[in-house]
């Protein structure tokens, strides 16, 4: 074993299902305005001075690509949030922000595991 590691996005259930050590997160938002800063400035999308329409129908495509690629790799359903450990509604929040109660809720439940 490498030790931990976050492994990130859609495939992780290919990687991961015969292991019992591993949390699984999900982190979503419903707000597609409050969506639109974080979008617009990560610099691998290229949407800086978009207008909101363009930008809200690149999240839709976005969106529906992550859908498709999950729903052919796994047995679960891109948004079932039935196969998740913890999910998270993000809406308002700045991502960083939560990531040490993420970190808290993982070592919790790994612990709680082992017993």
């Amino acid at each position: 074993s490498l030790g931990p590691c976050i492994i990130h996005e859609r495939a992780a259930y290919l990687v991961l299902k015969d292991k019992v050590d591993y949390v699984s997160v999900l982190l979503f938002n419903r707000n597609k305005l409050s969506k639109l800063p974080r979008a617009i400035n990560d610099k691998s999308y290229d949407l800086q001075g978009k207008s909101n329409e363009y930008v809200f129908n690149f999240m839709d495509l976005e969106h529906n690509k992550r859908r498709v690629y999950r729903n052919a790799l796994t047995n679960e359903k891109w948004g079932d949030k039935e196969s998740f450990n913890l999910c998270v509604n993000t809406t308002g929040l700045i991502i960083q922000d939560i990531v040490p109660v993420l970190v808290n809720y993982v070592n919790f439940l790994l612990e709680h595991r082992k017993k």
